[in-house]
C-alpha cells in the first residue's frame, strides 16, 4: 500500500486508514440513539486484524464510540501489532461506560487529562500516536490550556502529535498554533466550501472520511502542510492527505 505522512509530525501511514465509530456499538442520550447499534466483537476483531494484514496502518477511534467500547475492541484486536500501528483516538465528551450513556461535554484541561488515562487504559498501550479534541465548538479560549497539557504528554512520550476535530477555521488555525500540533480534522462536502480547509497553511491537517459519500454526501479529507505552504486534499473513500 502507497506510504502517506501525516501533515508536518512526520509520522507515516498506508494511504487508507479504518474508522471504528461502527464497532463501538450502542451509545445513548436518554432514550436516544447515537452509536450503531448491537455489534459482534468477534466479526470486529477480525475485520481489523484483516485490514492490519492488508497494510492499514492507520486506525482511527473516539473515547466516546459505545461508550469506550471501539477502544477496547481496537487494543484486544491490534495490542498485540501496537508497534506497527498509529493509532488516533479523540477526546472531549462524557460518558458512563456501564449504562452506554452520553453525559455533557468537557473540555477543560482536567478531563482531558482523565480522559488521556483512561483511552490509554481502554487501548492497553502506554501512548498514543494521535491525540484530538472531539468538540468541534469548543471555546477558543480553552486552547492554550488544552495545548499546555498536550504538550505535557508529548515532552514524556506519551503522545506524539495531537489537533482538533473541527469545521472551523478559526480553532484550527488556534490549535495549529501548538509547537506538536500537526491534525485537523475537517468535514469536506463536495457541495460545501470553505470550512477548516481554509485555516491558514500552518494548521497541518489530517484526517479519514468521516462519512462515506453515499451518506448524506458528507466526507472528511486529509490536509498536509507542505514545504511549499500549499495544501492538498484526498479524493478516495478513507484515504490520507498526500504529503508534498
Amino acid at each position: 500500500m502507497p506510504r502517506r505522512r501525516l501533515g508536518r509530525c512526520g509520522i507515516e501511514v498506508g494511504a487508507l486508514g479504518v474508522g471504528t465509530w461502527q464497532i463501538g456499538g450502542p451509545l445513548l442520550a436518554g432514550e436516544t440513539r447515537l452509536g450503531w447499534g448491537e455489534v459482534d466483537d468477534a466479526e470486529s476483531v477480525r475485520a481489523l486484524r484483516r485490514a492490519a494484514d492488508l497494510g492499514v496502518t492507520l486506525f482511527d477511534t473516539a473515547d466516546s464510540y459505545g461508550a469506550g467500547h471501539a477502544e477496547r475492541v481496537l487494543g484486544r484486536a491490534l495490542g498485540e501489532r501496537r508497534d506497527e500501528l498509529v493509532w488516533v483516538t479523540k477526546w472531549g465528551n462524557t460518558f458512563d461506560e456501564r449504562t452506554r450513556q452520553r453525559g455533557e461535554p468537557d473540555a477543560t484541561p482536567e478531563h482531558a487529562r482523565r480522559a488521556f488515562e483512561a483511552s490509554l487504559r481502554r487501548l492497553a498501550t502506554d501512548h498514543l500516536d494521535v491525540w484530538l479534541l472531539h468538540l468541534a465548538g469548543a471555546p477558543v479560549a480553552l486552547v492554550d490550556d488544552l495545548v499546555a497539557v498536550c504538550e505535557e504528554l508529548v515532552d514524556v512520550g506519551r503522545l506524539r502529535t495531537y489537533g482538533w476535530s473541527t469545521d472551523d477555521p478559526a480553532r484550527a488555525a488556534a490549535m495549529s498554533r501548538g509547537p506538536h500540533a500537526s491534525v485537523i480534522a475537517h468535514q469536506l462536502d463536495s457541495a460545501r466550501r470553505g470550512g477548516a480547509a481554509a485555516a491558514p497553511r500552518r494548521a497541518a491537517a489530517v484526517v479519514g472520511l468521516r462519512w462515506p459519500l453515499t451518506h448524506s454526501g458528507r466526507h472528511r479529507a486529509l490536509r498536509c502542510r507542505c514545504s511549499t505552504g500549499s495544501t492538498r486534499g484526498t479524493g478516495g473513500t478513507g484515504g490520507v492527505g498526500e504529503s508534498c
